[in-house]
């Protein structure tokens, strides 16, 4: 899901750190009905940089509501019937007539298509996209081909995804928490096209084996026009508080 809303400014702090295992995520703590994740915002960072055994300090950054995933049970979600396969309805309450249905299994995390409970309308995607494969480990590589139906038929969305390091995060909620860095690369359009738009989105999560939820996300937007760059927006999002189950995490 794709959050925007407003802003806040910090410094990020990087250096390196003794080497130790590497963490694994086997996907055995994943989002459930129940499952709450809570994101502040800021602006302007660049990417993580890629490398094994990283720091990444965030604990100046306050806590600043800026957007949820609240996880439900499909089964009585709105659409829900159209994704029987689903393990959880996602919704953010700022969208709250619209809900994206996932599955979670011991391969991967799957997006299986949306519903927009105002028109009564659900787009099953005629192939799933895979954005986490498990086991997910340093070096892993897998190409997402998520298709959508349209009116005009098929229409493919290709994501290259890697695991390119791992280190240790420290923000609000943890302390040197070992992390996994997988970065995503999804392109509309080409770039080149003298005569054409494109759109270009870099992501970059920090991903623990102990949260249900990425610890952080930055995300590099880039708008092409007649083959030039024409803006490009880097967005921040860290996690500052989540719920699993009955038990609140802060």
């Amino acid at each position: 899901m794709r959050p925007s809303k407003a802003l806040l400014v910090c410094s990020v702090a990087l250096c390196p750190i003794t080497a130790d295992a590497q963490p694994v995520l086997d996907g055995s703590i994943v989002p459930v009905p129940g499952t709450n994740c809570h994101y502040a915002r800021a602006f302007n960072y660049v990417p993580f940089p890629i490398g094994m055994g990283i720091t990444w300090d965030y604990s100046a950054i306050p806590a600043s509501l800026w957007y949820s995933n609240m996880y439900h049970d499909p089964t009585i979600t709105p659409g829900g019937s159209d994704f029987p396969d689903a393990t959880v309805a996602v919704i953010d309450p700022d969208w709250p007539e619209q809900a994206f249905f996932q599955r979670y299994d011991a391969t991967g995390a799957y997006t299986l298509g949306k519903h927009h409970s105002a028109v009564q309308q659900s787009d099953v995607y005629l192939e799933p996209g895979k954005f986490l494969q498990f086991p997910l480990i340093v070096g892993m590589s897998w190409t997402d081909s998520l298709v959508q139906n349209s009116s005009s038929g098929p229409v493919p969305f290709v994501t290259q995804n890697e695991v390119t390091g791992y280190g240790h995060l420290t923000s609000m909620i943890v302390t040197n928490q070992p992390v996994l860095l997988l970065s995503s690369y999804y392109a509309e359009g080409d770039p080149s096209d003298p005569f054409g738009s494109a759109l270009e989105i870099d992501m970059h999560f920090l991903y623990s084996a102990d949260h249900p939820c990425h610890l952080a996300l930055i995300m590099v937007d880039r708008f092409y026009w007649d083959g030039q760059l024409d803006s490009e927006t880097q967005t921040f999002y860290l996690l500052q508080d989540f719920t699993t189950g009955n038990t609140a995490q802060v």
